[in-house]
Parts: structure tokens; sequence; C-alpha cells
């Protein structure tokens, strides 16, 4: 399922950083918009091959064409394919050049869209098939749902409530003329945290300390004859679950997990 002889550089969809969904938020709080989330079904499928590259695939075993022919050539990208991510990435933001003119994509992630529409701020952030619509005016987004659904089978689910396993809290009040806005949003982790108290069986009936280490503590890095391998899987998939967190909703806790790694292997005695 390739052209021959053809190098594909860029073959992945950009994903907007984390520091930039989190900067968005603030944004909303700031200005008064209000996030809503759109997804587009098999985005994938949507995204057309641009003309000149020839791509084909095989049929599957048990598949037979009338005429005999042993594959097709391929029209639109297919989930699986090296270069989908990548057409559909520029699928997205020729549709966003096309139809949105006044909106420009950010030189700091290219997966922000800013700019105005009559008048109204409007921030769009994609993140592969998922879009955050950020505006006030409800005609904005009445605007935008029209074009995103006419050029691509898509789903609106509402005001924004769930972004890459992260719980969005958002708490909004009306104004004078009764347009709702909101004036806080939370980010929270709260389900994937239970989620590995449980894997992991941490107690989280013990009451919480300010700092999960005490200050000044030295962890002895452990020599080899004496690391536990039996935990040495499960407790490197904590950490790396921590640093996850770290990057997310928890920096405040990213120096306390940066220095577990070297005592991983030593087993109860270093919690």
């Amino acid at each position: 399922m390739d052209r021959k002889y053809y190098d594909e550089h860029d073959t992945f969809a950009p994903t907007p950083q984390l520091s930039t969904f989190r900067l968005l938020m603030a944004l909303c709080c700031l200005h008064h918009l209000m996030p809503y989330h759109y997804d587009v079904s098999q985005a994938f499928l949507q995204a057309p091959i641009p003309e000149g590259e020839w791509y084909y695939i095989r049929f599957p075993k048990g598949c037979t064409h009338p005429k005999g022919y042993i594959g097709a050539y391929m029209r639109m990208a297919l989930y699986g394919h090296r270069t989908s991510g990548s057409l559909w990435a520029k699928t997205v933001h020729q549709f966003m050049a096309d139809t949105f003119p006044t909106l420009h994509r950010s030189t700091y992630d290219e997966c922000l869209y800013i700019g105005e529409i009559d008048g109204q701020k409007l921030f769009v952030l994609v993140y592969v098939d998922a879009f955050i619509v950020c505006c006030a005016d409800e005609r904005v987004r009445a605007h935008f749902h029209h074009h995103l659904t006419t050029n691509f089978k898509s789903t609106y689910s509402g005001i924004l409530q769930q972004f890459l396993q992260l719980k969005i809290d958002v708490r909004t009040t009306p104004d004078s003329t009764g347009l709702v806005y909101p004036i806080r949003i939370d980010v929270s982790h709260e389900r994937c945290i239970i989620d590995l108290c449980t894997k992991f069986d941490i107690n989280t009936d013990k009451p919480a300390s300010r700092s999960p280490m005490a200050e000044g503590l030295s962890l002895p890095i452990p020599q080899p004859e004496y690391v536990d391998r039996s935990i040495e899987t499960p407790v490197r998939s904590l950490i790396y679950s921590l640093l996850w967190l770290t990057r997310t909703v928890r920096p405040d806790v990213y120096y306390h997990v940066t220095v577990l790694p070297p005592t991983h292997g030593q087993g109860p005695d270093c919690s």
C-alpha cells in the first residue's frame, strides 16, 4: 500500500503542545470565550490524496474484482497508510485557510488558529480529529459549525468537558445581557489519578502531606546486586505515568518525580 520509490518525509499529523492548551483555557477566561468541542468522524478517510501522488492497495484475500484486478488506486487516505496523518493535517489547514481567511496560524504552535470573524474573537485548536472552538458570540460558533459539518462528517459535543484524558470544568456566569461566559476553567486529571491509585494499589485514605517528599531528602542509588527486579517494571510504569501528570496538570511535583528513577529498583524501603 505504497508508492514505489517515493520518499515520504512528514508522515504524521501535528499535535498541539499541552502548554498551548493551558494558555488557550486562560485566554478563554480573559476574553470571556466559551470553549466548544467538535469531533470529525473517521478523519483520515476524509483526506483526499493530492494529484500527482499515486498510491495503490492490494485487495485482501478472498476479495476479487470482476475484471481480475489485484489492487486499486487510492483516491482517499486510509487508516494504516503511512502518510494518512500528514494528508489529513494538510486537508485541515487548507480548509481553515480557504474558509476562514481572517484566522492566522500561530507561529508558536501550528495547531492553533487565531483571529476574528465580524469583529468577534475566534480561537481554534486542532488535535488531529478534534477541534476546540473558542468564541463569545453564538453566531460565530454557528458559522464555524456550518462550514465544518458541511465539509467533514463531524459531531458537536457542546461545551468542552474532556480533552486528552483531562477533565475540563467550565464555570460560567451570565452578564447583564444574559450572555453566559466562563469565569473559571478547572483542568484536572482526577479520573487518571484514581485509575493509577487502583492499578498500583496506592492507599488514598491516609492524609496527604503538603509535599510528597520531605525537604532535603536524600535517596541512595542502589547497587545492581541489590535491585529487586520483580518490582522494576511496575514501578517504572508508575514513574512514567507520574511524568505524564507533571506535563499536564501537576508541574509542582515534577522535581520529586525526576529524582525517583535512579532509586526505582530498591523496593519498599525506598518508598
